[in-house]
This record gives C-alpha cells, structure tokens and sequence, in this order.
C-alpha cells in the first residue's frame, strides 16, 4: 500500500489530519529536477529547474530543449490546473535556480547558464562575462510574459577582464525590493556596481528596485570556495544570507573555520550592508555539511536547513549527533541576534536530508527525503514520531511549532516498491491558509518511479525522473489535545464581509486575551490587535482593507488557529 499522507502527531498528541489537495508531474524521458517554489496571494503556484531531454511535457505544454538542460517555470492554480510554462536556455547546463512572487503575481526567476555561449530565453539573449557560464535573472508578469532579464556584466576593470556567475536565492523586502544571491569569480559588475573575487570564488547579494534597475551590490568571502545559496529579509530590511564554505570564510570583522571538506553557514546584514552576526554549522573532518534552505521570519528570527554526512554535527554550542548510516537532515532555529533557540534532526536507519523550509501558520514547514525509518524527535514528546518508507525513498514533511520546534505534524508521500520508487522532497512554501506547497524529485532507483500523494492519482516518472508538485492541506498549529477541541469549536463568521464590517470569533479559551491578525494572501500582517474573549467570543472590525481573500489568525495561550475571511 502506498504511504499516506495524512498530518499525523507525535506520541501523546493530537493532529487534525490534513490531505494532498493536488499533485501533478512534468519533464523529459531524461534526468529533469525541480529546484525552488514560490506561492502567491491567489494560491497559485510557481516551480522552476531543469530538463535533460529534448522535450519535456508538462500537462498539454511541451517545451524543447536548446542543448544540455534547459530550464523551465511553470505555474499551477490552486486546483493544480496547469496556467502556463516557459523555458529557454543555451547549449550547456542551464537551470531554474530560485523563484519568487511580488505582490502584483510577477514572477522572478534566478537562473545559472552554463558556459561562454549565448542562451535565449523568449527571444531575449544573454552572454556570459566569463568563460563558465552567468547568473540570469528573469522576470515574468502574471500572464507568463518576459518582462525583462538582467545579468551581470564585465568589470571596467581590469581593462580586459570578466568573471563567471551563478545565481541562486531570491527573497522580497516590505518595499518590494529584490534581493539576489550568489556567487561568482573574477571580475563582474551589476550596472556601475564593480565586485572583484578575492579567493576561488566570493558571494555575492545585489538588491533591485520594482523597475528592475540595480539599488546595490555587494560581496563577501574568503580565501576558498563560498557561495551565497539562499536569502530572506526581514521587517526591518535587514537581510539574511545561508551558504557553504571551505577552509574559511570572512565576513566584516569575522572569520569562520571550517571543520569538514564543506561547512555551511548563516550571516545577517542590516539594509546598509553592515554585518550583523555570523554563524557557522560544522560537521567532523572530512564531512559534508550543507545548507539546503533558509526561511527569515518579519521579526528577524531565521530558520537553516540542510544535511550532513558528519558523525556529530555543532550548532553554536549545540551538538547533534547522525543518526543516519549515512547523510541525515537537520533544522536549525536562530533568534534575531544569532543564538541557537533550537535544533532539530530528521535521521533514518539509512539515509535522509533536509531540502526545503518555508514559514507559515505559525509554523515552520519543513521537507526533504529518507529511505528506511526516519525518526524526528523534538525533544518535547516523550518517544520520536516516526515514518516508514513504501518505497525506496519516500518525500517527508514535518510541521514544528515556530515558538518551542515542538512537531505539530508530519506529511508522507511514497511508492508501493522498496526497491525502486523514489520521491524527494526539494522545496516547499506556505500560503495563508497553512497550505504547503512542494516540489521534487520522482524517479526510480532501477527504472520508472511511481509515487502516490494521498488519494491523488500515482504519478509516473518517465526515463531518467520528472519533477512533482504537490499541495498538502492545512492543519491547525497544534499539539495538546485541549487545544484541539478549542480548535473544532473555533469560527469566524460571517466569513464574507464588506470592508471594516464586525467579525466574531468564537471558540477562544474565557478570561484569556488573545491575539487577532488579518493577513493579506501573501501572509503578511496588514492588521493586528489584542482582545479579551467574553466568554467564549471576541468581536473585531478590523480598519478597511482592499476586497480579496484574507486570513484571520488568533493566538491565544501558545495556540494557533486560522480561518479565511473573504473581504467583498
């Protein structure tokens, strides 16, 4: 039987199960694989990577490929209808690296070409500053449309010189800034922006205004090979930066050493470029330790995931012992000024890791990949909550309370054959309502991989593997059983309101204040205030806001509920 994918608890607590409310497959008969995954107000979803085939399908759209691997974006509706895909590339490895969506549905794209050879991407080209390929940015509006692409160019100087590129995360500020990692060696410029290498290869951030044009760039590094993979920004428009090293790596004033042949790393930035703080995550000698994701909260707390094949693993003064034969996930929690809140692991009696984290309902959502059983303990539960694979890898996602990383609730999706069916979870993201949003990878180990979300068809990968999307409902932060019947009696009514109408809440705990927070459909607070429940309900008409879907969420005494509220 294939894995289920209901929200289940750890022992001693009780989940209200949630659903795969969708799943769809793409690419080619040859090695495809997804890499980022983005969300907007409307519940669409959006998904890049890469193809290897000479064509890949996606529902009825096909794409062909222009030499290598192409990339591709493709967008969902909420039902998981497929509303359009696009692709480009050149004659070398070209991939879909991050993406993002602003507030108006225009999408974002950071793309690595490979190589000194032109690619094209909807009729526009761009050529490398060097010899091994260009970090690309791409903009699409909400119909699908190249708006526009920018990449970074040769250096003034020296007279002469260039320097290659690879572009990784993307993440917006509250002005709907944009910000864009990655890394480069030689000499490149962002407009009149000039970034030399110091080592192997540098970092490298360059923030753009709505119009596309250039605000800043910057660099840091060391004498080795480091690399910007991934960016968030909080409400102050610091910025936050997750990467690996090796050897050592320098930021400001302060220098990492690295334990292993690769270590990862967190820095934050304030909106000057100042740094703030510096973290490093260390593996054992020899070990790889590598960040695979970082979600920044508004209020400047920050979320690492990633995996390592380290015997012991140092967090701060935290160590985290490998559970694994081989590679296990981790999920580190930072506070706005750098300590360890809490850490978490994700091993299995073989091999696991840890690909995606993105913040939402109160939750940080996590997922990733493991063979075997995989046991996530959290430290609060008294025994780990644990998932058996159906196949021979199966995708995961685990859902922690943001506060105290208590799991709240866990997500499987997998195949009927041990020896063959592989699903990964790569990314994920969460709109308003607790939905999450995954990507990855669906294969087989000895041929075609079939892997089934839930009650949603089993989806087949041809060749080499395709790539999925999928979405799994929502669930209520919880994880005490009262909380869980306060949560049933929970309501918002009426749910259909014209602007600064009256809501009542009811279902909230008497003679205790709770916190109410209307969030836009991107999830961010657009109005907050503290009420006290008379008896079970509180009324509250919040100031009026533009027609659309909204989210009502209400905290009261460590739990976290939400419902939708439609503003006509």
């Amino acid at each position: 039987m294939a894995a289920t994918a209901l929200i289940t608890a750890p022992a001693g607590a009780q989940t209200p199960a949630a659903s795969w409310q969708w799943a769809a497959a793409g690419g080619s008969a040859d090695y495809d694989d997804a890499s980022a995954v983005a969300v907007d107000a409307a519940g669409n979803t959006y998904v890049t990577g890469y193809f290897e085939g000479s064509t890949a399908q996606f529902g009825a759209a096909s794409l062909t490929s222009q030499g290598g691997s192409d990339v591709f974006v493709a967008k969902y509706g909420p039902t998981g209808a497929l509303l359009w895909l696009r692709g480009g590339g050149g004659n070398d490895f070209d991939a879909g690296t991050a993406i993002a969506v602003d507030a108006a549905g225009n999408c974002y794209v950071s793309v690595s070409i490979g190589g000194s050879a032109q690619a094209t991407f909807d009729g526009q080209t761009v050529t490398p500053a060097g010899p091994d390929g260009s970090a690309v940015l791409l903009r699409y509006d909400a119909a699908g449309t190249l708006s526009w692409l920018r990449a970074p160019i040769a250096a003034q100087s020296p007279v002469g010189s260039g320097g290659s590129s690879s572009g990784a995360g993307l993440a917006f500020d509250a002005n709907n800034n944009l910000y864009w990692a990655g890394s480069f060696d030689g000499h490149i410029a962002f407009s009149t922006a000039q970034l030399h290498s110091v080592g192997t290869s540098d970092a490298f951030v360059v923030s753009f205004d709505v119009s596309g044009a250039p605000r800043w760039a910057r660099q840091f590094g060391g004498a080795g090979t480091d690399e910007a993979a991934y960016v968030g920004v909080s409400a102050t428009g610091d910025y936050y930066v997750a990467g690996g090293f090796n050897n050592s790596l320098t930021i400001g004033n302060t220098t990492l050493t690295g334990s292993g042949a690769k270590d990862a790393y967190v820095a934050r930035f304030s909106a000057s470029g100042t740094p703030q703080w510096v973290r490093a995550i260390t593996g054992t000698s020899a070990a790889e330790t590598l960040p695979y994701g970082l979600a920044v909260a508004p209020s400047g707390e920050c979320y690492v995931v990633g995996e390592t094949d380290a015997s012991t693993l140092t967090i701060g003064t935290t160590s985290l012992a490998n559970t694994s034969l081989g590679y296990f996930g981790y999920l580190t929690a930072y506070d706005a000024a750098g300590a360890v809140r809490w850490v978490r692991g994700a091993g299995s009696n073989q091999n696991s890791g840890t690909y995606g984290v993105a913040l939402g309902a109160g939750a940080v959502h996590i997922t990733g990949g493991f063979s075997g059983t995989l046991e996530l303990a959290d430290g609060i539960a008294p025994t780990p909550a644990t998932l058996t694979a159906s196949g021979f890898a199966d995708v995961f996602v685990a859902r922690y309370r943001t506060t105290t990383g208590e799991l709240v609730g866990t997500g499987q999706a997998g195949g009927t054959r041990p020896n063959n069916d592989v699903g990964i979870g790569q990314g994920i993201a969460v709109d308003a309502t607790g939905a999450s949003h995954v990507i990855g990878y669906l294969g087989g180990a000895t041929g075609n991989g079939s892997v089934r979300f839930g009650t949603q068809p089993a989806l087949t990968s041809r060749g080499g593997g395709e790539v999925f999307t999928a979405s799994l409902g929502p669930t209520p932060v919880m994880g005490r059983a009262d909380e869980v019947a306060l949560d049933d009696a929970f309501r918002v009514y009426p749910t259909h309101v014209a602007p600064a109408e009256r809501l009542t809440i009811a279902g909230l705990a008497a003679d205790a204040p709770a916190r109410l927070t209307l969030l836009d459909g991107l999830g961010r607070a657009v109005q907050t205030t503290t009420v006290m429940p008379e008896g079970d309900a509180a009324g509250w008409a919040p100031p009026a806001v533009p027609a659309g879907l909204y989210v009502l969420r209400a905290e009261q005494g460590g739990a976290v509920r939400t419902r939708r509220v439609v503003v006509q």
